[in-house]
């Protein structure tokens, strides 16, 4: 598993290593914790050219003084480097490529591959976009593509598309108007689900706190299928105006169809539930106002459904409706809020 956690770091994963990569992240937030360690430390320099072996980078690093502290170091966003500065940075390039083998070397996850084949490495460098709460976004592709990012969201995609298909990563709801082309398909891989289309509209849903993966479709049609230790399990096509989602430990569900529009409200603003438990309803609250809500009263009350449609986007007017439909009162203070059974109640 090391020699797999060293290229993902450095970008040299194939799209499938990178699944198994952030698979393994999920199960443990210490592993997501040393690979988060490892970007820094891979990160400490601007972008640079640099093809050397581990072997050469000791050699080079050995043999060469750096003269002074270091300062200014970059972060994530990295630029080029002009030629008098080149030599410094491969230096320190050399010096992270180290870091990094004697960090990742502690660990003895073996990486299990077929032997005696090697897919063809994903080379395009990865920029990640997150929203926090309370946020929204919007990408623009080169090829055309549109994506709105939800708040407390992610999207992770090369800065340009090569090959036969135009992949990205997606972690939270983003809402995408993808440009067409025949010759190269754009698949959307979460979690659970891989979303794959030509040129169409369509809502993802994939938080990780949720037990499912939501597709609908505004326009043309797509394909979802389920994505699990690399295989596609299942896999059904979505028309206008259909829904489906990909449940953990059930698969792909029936599909059905709904009012798309309605759906899509969060992108003006809106909120929409249909039949979703109490506990789901406050989670989105509080990615969409930046707030913590929690509830003194039996848990059993969090799993009861609730339907409504809010298009005002003042947080009082939905805590009101909440409030009355649970048949409790709430207080809030700032960004916490607290729903409670009155003392008099039954």
């Amino acid at each position: 598993m090391w020699r797999l956690i060293q290229r993902y770091v450095t970008d040299r994963c194939s799209v499938s290593e990178e699944r198994k990569v952030e698979r393994w992240m999920e199960e443990d937030p210490a592993n997501r914790k040393l690979v988060e360690e490892l970007e820094q430390i891979w990160s400490l320099t601007p972008e640079e050219d640099f093809e050397m072996s581990v072997q050469d980078a000791w050699d080079r690093f050995r043999i060469r003084e750096m003269r002074g502290p270091l300062s200014n170091k970059k972060k994530r966003n990295r630029t080029r480097t002009s030629s008098g500065s080149r030599r410094m940075v491969t230096m320190f390039r050399a010096a992270a490529a180290i870091l990094l083998m004697v960090f990742v070397g502690f660990f003895s996850w073996q990486y299990l591959a077929d032997q005696g084949t090697e897919e063809q490495t994903y080379q395009e460098q990865k920029q990640n976009i997150e929203t926090q709460k309370g946020e929204k976004a919007q990408i623009s592709f080169s090829d055309g593509t549109v994506v709105t990012l939800n708040a407390a969201s992610s999207l992770r995609y090369p800065k340009q598309f090569k090959g036969s298909k135009r992949e990205v990563y997606l972690t939270g709801e983003a809402y995408f108007e993808v440009a067409s082309n025949a010759d190269k398909s754009f698949v959307v891989h979460t979690s659970r689900a891989d979303v794959e289309v030509l040129g169409t509209k369509f809502n993802v849903r994939a938080w990780k706190e949720d037990a499912a993966v939501d597709v609908g479709v505004r326009e043309g049609k797509v394909a979802v299928s389920t994505a699990e230790n690399g295989r596609q399990r299942d896999r059904v096509l979505l028309g206008r105006g259909q829904f489906t989602s990909v449940i953990e430990g059930e698969g792909i569900s029936d599909v059905r169809n709904i009012d798309v529009d309605k759906h899509l409200l969060w992108l003006n603003g809106g909120m929409y539930f249909d039949n979703v438990p109490f506990k789901q309803v406050f989670l989105q609250i509080e990615r969409k106002f930046d707030v913590h809500i929690s509830v003194s009263a039996t848990e059993s009350i969090l799993e009861v459904p609730f339907t409504s449609t809010f298009r005002d986007r003042e947080l009082s007017k939905i805590l009101q409706v909440l409030s009355a439909s649970m048949k409790m009162e709430y207080r809030r203070e700032g960004n916490e809020i607290e729903f409670y059974r009155p003392k008099n109640s039954n």
